[in-house]
């Protein structure tokens, strides 16, 4: 009898688990998901993801893995995940919505309607939240742009369709090789025969090769911008646009001047949602790429002490280019505060080498120490490698010798 006892403990528990993590289809029928969806009255939620992709496993294994994502995301969601390359309706969606960077999430009302996306990685603690804003009716735009039902492959553009597999040619070969692409003369030649750019394919087309728009599609963007908002929504058209923009100002950095990267934005202000952050973001940049970490420096600072969203990882990026390209002190020691919210916030390892190396660099061995061996425990624990972590410490250690004794006082 215990042991009956026992094993319907084990079973409960075993079910309870089950329950709280995300329960995900893999569909091969749209309108499968939509009656689905229509029946229950949810949103579909939409992971789109390869085989190869290394952020979408972390995204399984630590986020829609939780507790509270998935009882949340069980609740409202009609969950599907796909292979944006390998199944039949991944790459088809893929295709409709140029899905090329994973993990993507599309989520669509159970009309067929897409009415929100976001992207990449992001811990429980980050993807909560968004969650909110997605189930948050205000914030699900209605992008009449998209015909609801799937469109003639042969609608699209052939060099499109090469680029995204959806060509016999492709069907043949195991993956896309390089020559599966065209070159940037024969796109922009399309563009300049096909300037609609609200016509649904010519859209998909052009999302998908926006970085290579020479100036007279890059204006003919510009021209068509209010409409193309209004078509396929603010968000995915200012992704096209800062794209866009973006390049323009790369193409400004071997000038290193700073005032001609103000007036661009300025031109563009009326089209740029949030101005200020963008502006910030869009200069932060170029002062990084020009090598003026002093003015970079500012430039965060700013953001740390405005910015609420912003992610832990996000802010390990930041300090880590400081630790390997800035030599300006006062930026490193103000980095010390921002990375040290980062891993009050996230504890993991990549953050605390990042701690550990900047007060190594600033000169605060002691603390240094104690940080990287934090960070060894923390990667050892996750199973990441700890190689260099571990050379970090030595060099702290012969830092820490008596001979630099008096060195170590002044700071």
């Amino acid at each position: 009898m215990k042991r009956l006892v026992s094993l319907l403990f084990f079973l409960l528990i075993s079910l309870y688990s089950i329950q709280a993590q995300t329960r995900f289809k893999h569909p091969e029928n749209w309108q499968a998901v939509l009656d689905e969806a229509k029946l229950h009255k949810k949103l579909i939620f939409l992971d789109a993801y390869t085989d190869w992709c290394g952020w979408c496993k972390v995204m399984d294994k630590k986020t829609f893995s939780d507790e509270a994502v998935g009882n949340m995301m069980n609740q409202f969601f009609i969950n599907i995940k796909l292979e944006m390359e390998k199944d039949e309706l991944g790459k088809m969606l893929a295709l409709k919505y140029t899905v090329t960077g994973f993990p993507s999430y599309l989520i669509f009302n159970s009309d067929g309607e897409l009415i929100y996306t976001t992207s990449g990685y992001s811990p429980p603690s980050a993807f909560m939240p968004e969650l909110m804003k997605i189930i948050n009716p205000e914030n699900q735009l209605e992008r009449p742009g998209y015909a609801t039902e799937f469109l003639n492959t042969e609608a699209y553009p052939e060099f499109y369709r090469k680029a995204m597999g959806m060509t016999e040619d492709n069907k043949r070969k195991k993956k896309k090789k390089k020559n599966d692409f065209p070159d940037s003369t024969e796109v922009n030649n399309w563009f300049h025969e096909h300037p609609d750019l609200k016509e649904e394919t010519n859209w998909a087309a052009f999302s998908r090769f926006t970085f290579w728009m020479d100036k007279t599609n890059r204006d003919n963007f510009w021209q068509q911008y209010p409409e193309l908002s209004k078509a396929y929504g603010h968000d995915i058209a200012w992704k096209a646009g800062s794209t866009l923009m973006f390049r323009e100002i790369e193409s400004l950095v071997p000038l290193n001047a700073p005032e001609k990267v103000e007036q661009l934005l300025l031109s563009k202000k009326a089209y740029i949602p949030d101005y200020e952050n963008t502006r910030n973001f869009a200069l932060l940049d170029y002062y990084k790429e020009t090598g003026r970490w002093r003015e970079a420096g500012i430039i965060l600072d700013t953001l740390f002490h405005t910015l609420k969203e912003v992610s832990p990882a996000w802010w390990n990026i930041q300090c880590w280019e400081l630790y390997e390209n800035c030599d300006d002190s006062v930026t490193l020691i103000r980095s010390l505060e921002w990375i040290r919210a980062a891993v009050e916030k996230e504890p993991e390892y990549a953050s605390m080498d990042t701690y550990a190396a900047l007060l190594y660099k600033t000169g605060r061995y002691t603390e240094a120490e104690e940080k990287a061996l934090r960070a060894i425990s923390l990667g050892k624990a996750s199973g990441e490698k700890v190689e260099e972590t571990e050379k970090l410490l030595e060099n702290i250690r012969t830092r820490m010798q008596p001979s630099e004794a008096p060195e170590q006082e002044k700071h």
